[in-house]
């Protein structure tokens, strides 16, 4: 849950960012939670032998979607890997 640290760099040009600010960043995380809740609800639903799994994103992905899920959940979290990487680099 990470991203909502961002949210006074745009607020700086809102009309009233003493109210916007605090309601946008508490809103995002808890969308965040609310997002991650699912996501973890759904692969527990969906991959049995959820806890020995290397990559459980994955392997739920090709349990709902099969192979082009499993293929697309791959690319995303490595994408996603990455631009973490590089979002800590500067």
């Amino acid at each position: 849950m990470q991203g909502f640290e961002i949210v006074p760099v745009p607020g700086s040009h809102v009309r009233s960012a003493a109210r916007a600010i605090p309601l946008a960043t508490v809103g995002s995380l808890l969308f965040c939670a609310g997002l991650y809740a699912v996501l973890h609800l759904a692969c527990v639903d969906a991959v049995p032998g959820l806890a020995g799994q290397s990559a459980p994103l994955v392997a739920a992905a090709a349990c709902l979607g099969r192979r082009v899920a499993r293929r697309l959940s791959q690319w995303r979290t490595n994408i996603s890997a990455l631009g973490i990487a590089f979002g800590m680099m500067r």
